[in-house]
């Protein structure tokens, strides 16, 4: 039940399975197209996760089987024998957007071993890799953005609850008519009140409908950056600059803009615009663009040349920003352009603590941690191969330097060899 409105969970279990019926059954003849006829034994019919579950598993003890179910053509032979020679490089959203959980489904009604255990090696093998890209910033580039775009719905979850969050906080706030308490300003707010708890919370929610649009719009645009990060280092990047935009942007309001514009300008608008627009500057820097087209103002001329604009694929995405950052002038543009210093400065690690190791615990994003984990065996295979360089191991010869076996496993669970 606590999956029964789950869209994923409905998603998946609308998947079909091949079932072989073993009886006679009145009535069902619909389900092959033979509608007010009998179901006849030993009839092949693809039928959802859902219902296929229910006739395999639903009959009593001591009776027949009333159906048979096989492997779907998304877990076939064929497909198992390409993750078990490399996991890395198959396109699993291709087969079935729900690969695993679609995986979890079938293993409920038939328990085959090589269905499990090359499941749980493939997702092993695309673990090391996410985890891989998600310490390499440039891991989208190349042959990481065919890897990105192929990982299944239960690989990225993050991206999702942030849209959701947005949306919902906006809606309850508005419900409970306490949208002043979010927004900022330095006079009275600050100066005069002395309500500094305002700087903690005025990222909290947007307090118009337009606001919350494009806000939900661009976060989606960037649920790139938790499929090439991984969603640990993704909230990880949130927690560490969080601090950074929710104390830069009112200083700056307060102590630069303020003065110079003789008190004029005195609101900053609530929302997480800052943090949006850091994890823009990492889309930005990260994803490269597939496609360029251009858009002319008119046809061309005699010497062959028009006048035209070059977008790119990702132009879209910076045009639902752009409206966020121009909604409520000059606060929001302010929080917009204090969130892109922060992203870019935490990626050039300018940022106090930005090139620290700390991430947050596996348990918040629902992951495995220990010793046995890959990001702690890529540690050691790092460990293993600063131990061979400091022993002296490593050979040089007419400029090229031989690397250590660690450094060579490492690359392959790179994918670079």
């Amino acid at each position: 039940m606590s999956q029964y409105y789950d869209i994923d969970a409905i998603l998946t279990d609308s998947q079909k399975i091949p079932c072989t019926f073993q009886l006679d059954v009145p009535g069902l003849g619909f389900l092959s197209g033979s509608a007010g006829t009998e179901m006849k034994r030993g009839t092949r019919v693809e039928l959802p996760i859902w219902l296929g579950h229910n006739l395999v598993v639903g009959t009593g003890p001591g009776s027949e089987t009333l159906v048979n179910a096989e492997p779907p053509d998304a877990l076939s032979s064929r497909v198992l024998n390409a993750l078990k020679a490399d996991a890395r490089t198959i396109d699993i959203r291709a087969i079935a957007p729900y690969f695993y959980n679609l995986g979890a489904k079938v293993l409920e009604i038939s328990e085959e071993e090589e269905i499990i255990s090359t499941l749980i090696e493939s997702f092993k093998q695309r673990a090391a890799e996410i985890a891989d890209q998600g310490l390499t910033p440039n891991g989208a580039l190349g042959d990481g953005a065919d890897f990105e775009s192929g990982l299944d719905e239960t690989e990225r979850q993050l991206s999702k609850l942030l849209v959701i969050a947005v949306v919902a906080v906006a809606i309850v706030v508005s419900i409970t008519d306490t949208k002043y308490l979010f927004h900022i300003h330095v006079d009275p707010h600050l100066w005069q009140y002395k309500q500094w708890w305002r700087l903690l919370i005025w990222q909290g929610c947007y307090t118009n409908s337009t606001e919350v649009l494009f806000a939900a719009t661009t976060l989606y645009n960037l649920r790139l950056i938790e499929r090439l990060w991984g969603t640990r280092k993704f909230l990880t990047f949130i927690l560490r600059t969080l601090p950074y935009t929710l104390i830069l942007t009112p200083l700056i309001l307060a102590l630069v803009i303020r003065p110079l514009s003789f008190n004029h300008l005195n609101h900053l608008p609530a929302g997480p615009t800052p943090i949006i627009f850091a994890l823009l500057a990492q889309y930005h820097a990260a994803i490269p663009h597939v496609y360029k087209y251009r858009v002319a103002s008119g046809p061309p001329t005699q010497n062959n040349t028009q006048h035209a604009l070059t977008f790119s694929d990702k132009s879209t995405t910076y045009l639902v920003a752009a409206q966020l950052a121009l909604a409520q002038l000059p606060g929001s543009a302010l929080s917009a352009a204090s969130g892109w210093i922060v992203g870019y400065a935490w990626r050039n690690e300018l940022l106090p603590g930005a090139g620290g190791r700390w991430r947050v615990p596996a348990w918040m994003v629902l992951e495995k941690d220990g010793p046995h984990g890959y990001e702690g065996l890529r540690r050691r295979l790092e460990g293993e191969g600063d131990a061979v360089r400091a022993s002296g191991v490593e050979e040089r010869g007419e400029g090229v330097q031989r690397r250590s076996m660690g450094g060579q496993l490492l690359d392959q669970i790179r994918g670079s060899v």
